[in-house]
């Protein structure tokens, strides 16, 4: 009987502890639903913010690929402007190049028209005084020798009755050429008048000039082998050589100098070269 008893009690102990067990787990249960509706609600908005970042991005993604196609638009725009900037640059520095160079030919034009003479091409008489007082002043400061040789074309008047004006322009320029291509480039060859043709030789002593004188008088004489104009065979020159300091010291006591000097060659039979008289040397403080 008793042996019954503790059973009853012991069954009855077992079914307590059933039940709290039961009681703990249906609490676990509620409370695993409760985490699980809060992790479900929590995964939809994680979804949500998900799918919302990603439109965001798509959006991103959509307007920077139109903006490289607008880039890559803009750079073909800007090279192709580029190139016409340049094109035209290029065009514009093709003319302001020629307009200078234009504008340096005209410049040189009107000058040589204004100190060239227009037959023999060269330096006019006007030029020539101006040089001369220019080289003589040099000449004075750097003590050194200036020569003047004054050549004039023999019966120049009786040819152009014989031959024409036309004959004669022609000798003026072929013995005006010959004078020039037999100069340095430092001499100045000038049309002093008519048919007198007179050369400025800086840092040249009277021998010197005289030397040259002689070479260009004979060069002349024999110029006709060089043309088959009968009219040019026989053409002479006379010239008169002048120097500072020796037969003065200023540009006219020079040419006045030189001058005497041609006229004492043409008295002396023409062809021939002639040198002023150091005896009658003028200075600037004694000129008639």
């Amino acid at each position: 009987m008793q042996e019954e008893e503790r059973s009853r009690i012991d069954l009855l102990s077992e079914i307590d502890e059933l039940r709290r067990e039961i009681k703990a787990l249906r609490r676990e249960k509620a409370d695993l639903e409760i985490l699980l509706e809060t992790t479900m609600v929590h995964a939809d908005l994680v979804e949500e913010q998900l799918h919302e970042s990603n439109r965001h991005l798509q959006a991103e993604i959509a307007e920077r690929s139109r903006t490289e196609v607008r880039l890559k638009a803009s750079e073909k725009n800007l090279r192709a402007l580029l190139e016409a900037v340049t094109r035209t640059n290029t065009d514009l520095e093709i003319m302001l190049e020629t307009t200078t160079t234009h504008g340096d030919l005209m410049e040189e034009f009107s000058h040589n028209l204004s100190i060239r003479d227009a037959l023999t091409g060269l330096f006019n008489r006007r030029y020539l005084e101006q040089s001369l007082v220019r080289h003589l002043e040099r000449a004075k400061q750097q003590r050194q020798p200036l020569s003047l040789i004054l050549g004039d074309i023999d019966h120049f008047k009786r040819f152009n009755d014989r031959w024409g004006h036309q004959a004669g322009d022609f000798v003026l320029q072929a013995v005006s050429r010959f004078i020039q291509n037999h100069i340095r480039l430092s001499d100045i060859a000038c049309r002093y008048g008519g048919e007198e043709l007179l050369v400025i030789l800086p840092s040249t002593s009277t021998q010197e000039a005289y030397h040259l004188a002689e070479r260009l008088r004979h060069g002349i004489k024999e110029m006709c082998h060089e043309y088959s104009y009968t009219f040019i065979e026989g053409v002479t020159l006379s010239i008169g050589v002048a120097s500072f300091p020796v037969h003065g010291d200023s540009d006219e006591t020079l040419i006045r100098a030189a001058d005497r000097a041609l006229y004492t060659a043409k008295n002396r039979g023409r062809d021939r070269v002639a040198v002023a008289d150091r005896n009658t040397r003028e200075t600037s403080g004694n000129r008639p």
